[in-house]
């Protein structure tokens, strides 16, 4: 079992980063419709502050119930507080690392 700290520790991957940097939502969608939420309705909350903060943990948890990863929800909330950029990236590095194509049909509509 790994902590949530050490989700990826193979750094910032540019081919997600520099998108998720610019334009978080479309990341943050299409992470969310490979966790089998609706790309269109995630990518609009991570527009607005208030809903991404119960969106953003939400998702993070998912993912670290589906990959076993330790954490709690108190973490995940101060992840998206604090750099919520790098957590979206931290996510799809992970998705990507188990096999799941972060941005497949979501980033194809960007």
């Amino acid at each position: 079992s790994t902590t949530s700290a050490a989700v990826v520790s193979s750094g910032i991957n540019a081919e997600y980063g520099g998108l998720t940097m610019c334009c978080p939502c479309i990341t943050f969608g299409a992470n969310a419709e490979l966790l089998g939420e609706d790309w269109m309705l995630y990518c609009l909350f991570c527009m607005l502050p208030g809903p991404m903060c119960y969106f953003g943990p939400y998702i993070r948890q998912k993912i670290r119930t589906t990959f076993e990863i330790e954490g709690s929800d108190e973490e995940d909330v101060l992840t998206y507080l604090l750099c919520p950029c790098l957590a979206i990236i931290q996510e799809t590095q992970q998705l990507k690392s188990a096999g799941m194509k972060p941005g497949g049909e979501a980033m194809n509509r960007a």
